[in-house]
């Protein structure tokens, strides 16, 4: 079986975080998706998120990219785990 990419992991991560089955549809989740706007979500929820990516990917964010221009857009974030990701790899 392949390895998810970061994207089809933090998808997963949101439908967690949401407390929704993945059988439930969210609609497309694409890079342009906001989570706030699109998804529902809101600032708990938003934590939540940051604190299941941080434990799924044994990253940890700091405090600066931590900002909602960072957080609300699908591909801004999957973009930032992935160099996170990437950078305690290499």
């Amino acid at each position: 079986m392949a390895e998810k990419s970061v994207c089809e992991e933090l998808v997963d991560l949101i439908y967690k975080t949401l407390g929704v089955r993945r059988s439930m549809d969210l609609g497309e989740i694409g890079r342009d998706t906001r989570l706030i706007e699109d998804l529902g979500f809101e600032s708990i929820s938003l934590i939540q998120l940051v604190i299941n990516i941080e434990d799924h990917f044994a990253i940890v964010f700091e405090t600066e990219k931590l900002l909602a221009e960072n957080l609300n857009a699908f591909g801004r974030l999957s973009d930032q785990i992935q160099r996170m990701v990437d950078e305690k790899n290499a």
